[in-house]
């Protein structure tokens, strides 16, 4: 490690890695600071016992016409991830159906059609809309739109407006608050473009990045923080890591919590400070692993990932609080399955692993220990109703819950994908990628590019986007195609 770098990044989610693949790749010498053990943040993996868990992301999208395809050209990826497609995608239970989210988008639109014939036009009409490829009219349309204003201007069953709300389940935001923008881009990269798995893991995706920056001359420190993000007449001058070791640098990259940065680690205050107390961050979860023996596939309907629902109530928000732990009130937000697409895997060692996931709001570390097997085994007995069998599969079972999250990620409040996307809170302004100090720029979920959050592809865009701002800053040219989501 020497002394000075052109640019230090701090955390190795996707979004950090990205830009310093870039970075690193037009010559400059780029640090990474990263307080675990690998890189990938909520995008990575763990096993136990032989079994494989995928901490949090379960698949990727946007690989073939999307950003995330976009960065594998301009990085090479292809001959580090090798990435599989699998169909049908996700499994939508709903009271009195069952809808399939298929590979390809044209068979998603037929699969909706046969469900919903009255609303064959309709779905025609929205889908022309949400893939056109001149994204700017779509961004004009509902910039200030909400997801309920939307669907509700496309669509007259409610059934069919709560398929399309599966993907606010994770975000857990009420349709009438939730951005309608930040929605669309959501579909373009998984209902559009969706069902990818890399061989090896979620983590693959990571490691393949970090390879790449290092095969660039990047460096990457692990189990190390960033203590302070020291200034000199208004401009970044050094970084001060938690053992007191001092990196000069005038490049700061952020891919860390946003409270943290500039409440804690910056030496200054400014504007972006007073809006960590004015926004909201989005939800946190809680999650049970289980790593299952002696599965045969044809029981779990082909393994996609699986939403289920128990009524129409598209503005309720299913959560895990202290009020609903108390009163029993349990909810399943998703299950998936992410061993069962790695083929490879699956033949050196048949060994499934399950993740069973509720969106949770923080509370203390005590109050979630105290009550975390109470609602694991509640968890379970929901995912049962689905899956009767289940019980005499399970081998091994671990728990997270908000606080694991916090602490894994140090993301406030455990927060899963940085800033709530409501209309409100998703503006530039709030948290731009160059931030009010020179040399001080973000990337990742806690910055705010105007689209609001979106998980891997989102924070993948603005690792790119953020290597051009650092370019652009430095007078050096940037040589790749614009992309747009």
């Amino acid at each position: 490690m020497i002394e000075k770098y052109d640019v230090v990044i701090i955390g190795a989610g996707v979004g950090g890695l990205t830009c310093g693949c870039y970075l690193a790749k037009a010559d400059l010498k780029v640090l990474i600071v990263e307080q675990h053990d690998k890189p990938g943040g909520y995008c990575t993996s763990f096993t136990r016992k032989g079994y494989r868990f995928d901490v949090g992301v379960h698949s990727l999208g946007g690989k073939t016409k999307g950003i995330i395809g976009r960065v594998f050209k301009d990085l090479d990826l292809d001959a580090l991830v090798k990435v599989n497609q699998f169909d049908p995608t996700d499994r939508i239970i709903m009271p009195d159906k069952e809808v399939y989210l298929r590979a390809d988008p044209q068979e998603t639109i037929l699969e909706l059609k046969k469900q919903f014939p009255a609303e064959s036009n309709n779905i025609e009409r929205f889908f022309r809309f949400i893939m056109q490829e001149n994204f700017l009219n779509v961004y004009k349309s509902v910039k200030k739109a909400t997801v309920k204003e939307l669907l509700d201007s496309y669509f007259n069953n409610k059934e069919l407006k709560y398929i399309f709300n599966v993907f606010l389940r994770n975000l857990s935001i009420p349709a009438a608050e939730a951005s309608a923008l930040c929605f669309v881009i959501f579909l373009r990269e998984y209902i559009l473009d969706t069902g990818y798995y890399p061989e090896g893991g979620i983590q693959s995706f990571p490691d393949g990045l970090t390879e790449i920056f290092k095969s660039f001359g990047g460096e990457i420190l692990f189990c190390k923080r960033v203590a302070s993000v020291m200034t000199e007449n208004n401009e970044v001058s050094k970084i001060v890591l938690n053992d007191g070791i001092e990196i000069k640098t005038n490049i700061v990259v952020s891919n860390s919590d946003a409270t943290t940065l500039f409440k804690e680690m910056l030496d200054v205050e400014l504007k972006e400070r007073c809006n960590t107390d004015i926004l909201k961050p989005s939800i946190s979860g809680f999650a049970v692993y289980l790593g299952l023996k002696d599965v045969e596939e044809k029981v779990f309907n082909g393994f996609s990932t699986t939403w289920p629902f128990t009524d129409f109530a598209i503005d309720s928000q299913a959560f895990l609080n202290e009020e609903r732990v108390r009163h029993k009130s349990f909810f399943l937000t998703e299950i998936a399955f992410s061993t069962a697409h790695d083929l490879a895997f699956l033949e050196k060692s048949a060994k499934i692993s399950m993740g069973i996931f509720s969106a949770a709001t923080y509370s203390d570390k005590k109050w979630w220990v105290n009550r975390e097997e109470e609602i694991s085994d509640c968890l379970v007995a929901e995912a049962q109703k689905i899956y009767p069998f289940l019980d005499s599969h399970i081998d091994i079972k671990i728990i997270a819950t908000p606080e694991t999250f916090r602490r894994f990620t140090s993301n406030r409040e455990g927060s899963f994908f940085g800033w709530a996307s409501t209309v409100g809170q998703i503006k530039a302004s709030f948290f731009p990628q160059k931030t009010s100090i020179k040399g001080l720029f973000l990337v990742g979920h806690w910055c705010t590019e105007g689209g609001g959050q979106g998980g891997v592809p989102k924070s993948v865009f603005s690792g790119r986007r953020g290597a051009r701002l650092v370019m652009n800053e430095l007078g050096r040219a940037w040589g790749y195609a614009d992309y747009f989501l």
